[in-house]
């Protein structure tokens, strides 16, 4: 197993990028596919709008754990 195959073991849950189905071990965990918020390649304003949204969902997910904000 290799060091991210063993992150991955230990995570409540996985937010992929995109490609979260390239990966096996990810079948066995709550995973989250934001691939349409990936900001790399498009224009300053689209990357800004998507950092606000996957901050949103962060906080989203993050409450939905139980976990505090900061």
């Amino acid at each position: 197993m290799s060091g991210a195959d063993e992150v991955i073991a230990a995570a409540d849950v996985i937010v992929a990028m995109g490609r979260g189905d390239a990966y096996p071990v990810l079948a066995s965990k709550r995973c989250e596919d934001w691939a349409s918020l990936h900001p790399i390649g498009p224009s300053l304003t689209e990357a800004r709008e998507a950092r606000d949204e996957m901050g949103g969902r962060a906080e989203q997910l993050a409450a939905s754990l139980g976990v505090m904000g900061r």
